[in-house]
């Protein structure tokens, strides 16, 4: 019956140290900058420096998680969260050459990697049914709202000079104060009257068949959600709509969608279930597609917003499908989804190269197009998957 830590207390904490979770997404608003800044480099490299870090992000996270079951997970928080200020730093003193902003993006990289498992492993330790998926929706929406804060703040300070965005990733000093203060320095303990845990190395390493539905989902998800931020500072350019303040509110609406749907998630997740994925594909190939078709401003805001919206329809289901009974299994499964996601993330520029051969030119908008089909396809596809997965469900 022991209750030795401050429950919303906790809960702030989890969600302020997801705030650099998107972390990556900050210098979306001054891609184009970079790349002009670079010119013997080309766009699709210029565009792995918002996905190079989720390659580390996907090493350090799994790292993390064996870590967690001996060290505690706060002090591992803490310790992502000062790389991240660290990675800030070092992008704004050193810009100079292409290859040490790549070095402080993997340190970025490994910052997200050990805050955002640790996030998802304290909700699985400390939270149950509901009140389980609430947490969920609303740690993907604080990952949203920091990445909006940083890339509406980004917009701004790349007034200055681009390199001047790196100063966003300072949003992590709240999210160590409050993990200091509210994260228990221990592991929960088991109630009383719960039965024993199984002997760890048998439960905690067998990964269940029918997670690895929910990792592809995650995988293939990702790959399509981020050609819509690494693109639409591109496609601004390109239709001559705006600068990069335009870009960075795209940008900002496209997170805000994210942070809106994480405070219905749990609702929607409850009347939906697991097709609460294919309604967040549906709202990727709104958003695309609309981009695509009508190129406006506020068409541009619209389609931003829907396309935010799936981030925060999608990753939590599959998160939230992945739990088990056992604390330290759910933080390794949710850690490998992660993981698996951030893979990605780090491909999603070969969109770029595979969308020109097959719509045969390079435009930044034949990217959205081909996204919205291929999204499209998926959203179809998820509908018979988890259809069969129901069907299964209930003849066990």
């Amino acid at each position: 019956m022991e209750k030795s830590y401050n429950k919303n207390g906790l809960k702030i904490a989890i969600l302020s140290m997801s705030l650099l979770q998107m972390a990556t997404n900050a210098i979306s608003s001054v891609l184009a900058d970079i790349a002009a800044a670079f010119p013997e480099v080309s766009v699709s490299v210029v565009q792995y420096l918002m996905t190079l870090p989720n390659l580390f992000l996907m090493i350090s996270s799994l790292v993390c998680a064996r870590l967690a079951v001996k060290i505690p997970k706060k002090y591992i928080a803490i310790t992502g969260l000062c790389l991240g200020l660290l990675a800030g730093v070092l992008s704004f003193l050193f810009h100079d050459s292409i290859v040490l902003l790549f070095i402080w993006a993997a340190i970025l990289g490994c910052c997200m990697g050990a805050t955002a498992p640790m996030a998802n492993g304290l909700i699985a330790e400390y939270f149950e049914g509901k009140e389980r998926d609430s947490m969920l929706g609303l740690q993907t929406s604080a990952s949203n709202l920091g990445s909006m804060i940083m890339t509406f703040a980004g917009g701004y300070l790349a007034l200055l000079g681009w390199h001047y965005v790196y100063w966003v990733y300072f949003l992590g000093v709240p999210g160590i104060i409050l993990t200091l203060l509210f994260v228990p320095g221990k592991k929960k303990t088991a109630a009383v009257n719960a039965p024993a845990a199984e002997p760890a190395g048998k439960k905690s390493k067998k990964i269940p068949g029918g997670a690895f539905v929910f990792f592809a989902i995650a995988f293939f998800y990702m790959i399509c959600f981020y050609v819509g931020p690494t693109n639409l500072a591109l496609i601004v350019q390109e239709r001559e709509l705006g600068s990069s303040v335009l870009s960075g509110t795209a940008a900002t609406i496209l997170l805000a969608g994210g942070v809106v749907m994480g405070f219905i998630y749990g609702k929607v997740s409850e009347k939906l279930g697991k097709f609460t994925i294919t309604a967040g594909f549906l709202a990727l190939v709104l958003g695309f597609l609309l981009i695509y078709f009508i190129p406006s401003v506020p068409v541009l805001y619209i389609g931003s917003f829907f396309i935010g919206t799936s981030n925060t329809l999608i990753l939590p289901q599959c998160m939230g499908s992945v739990t088990t009974e056992d604390n330290d299994q759910s933080t390794f499964l949710m850690a490998v989804c992660l993981a698996v996601a951030n893979v990605g993330m780090f491909l999603a520029p070969t969109v770029t190269s595979l969308s020109g051969t097959i719509m045969g030119n390079t435009l930044s908008s034949s990217r959205f197009l081909f996204t919205g089909i291929l999204s499209a396809v998926f959203m179809i596809l998820s509908i018979i998957v988890l259809s069969a997965l129901k069907k299964r469900s209930k003849t066990v």
